[in-house]
């Protein structure tokens, strides 16, 4: 092995930490995200026979925010596969599972990043 494929490895491997770190911590978020949008939830539905629009204004909002949160936890979930596949080979690799995880992050992205950014409607 030379230099270069030791320094390439290092980094790779430092990469792949930082990835599963960082997903791990954004997970952590989201799940914030979701109880308190769980806690909003319950407490208008304890209240809800006041005003009833604004109940129903604030549940569809507690709907968009727990689809962002499912949206959200499915694109780390693309991205942290990416984190143990740097280890070093020891078996063959199946080609058609990597294709495909390559393939569903960069839909994911697509569909998170680059479609409302082009102003295109987000579906739910």
């Amino acid at each position: 092995m030379n230099l270069m494929d030791s320094t390439g490895n290092r980094e790779a491997v430092f990469l792949g930490r930082v990835t599963a770190s960082t997903t791990h911590e954004f997970r952590n978020v989201l799940a914030i995200v979701k109880e308190s949008a769980g806690l909003i939830e319950d407490l208008v539905a304890s209240g809800a026979s006041d005003r009833p629009q604004l109940a129903e204004r604030i549940a569809r909002a507690v709907a968009r925010i727990d689809t962002q949160v499912g949206r959200g936890a499915d694109l780390l979930t693309n991205l942290n596969r990416f984190a143990p596949s740097i280890d070093p080979v020891r078996e063959g690799t199946d080609l058609d599972q990597t294709v495909s995880q390559i393939l569903m992050a960069v839909l994911a992205l697509f569909v998170a990043v680059i479609w409302p950014a082009m102003g295109m409607p987000v579906f739910q």
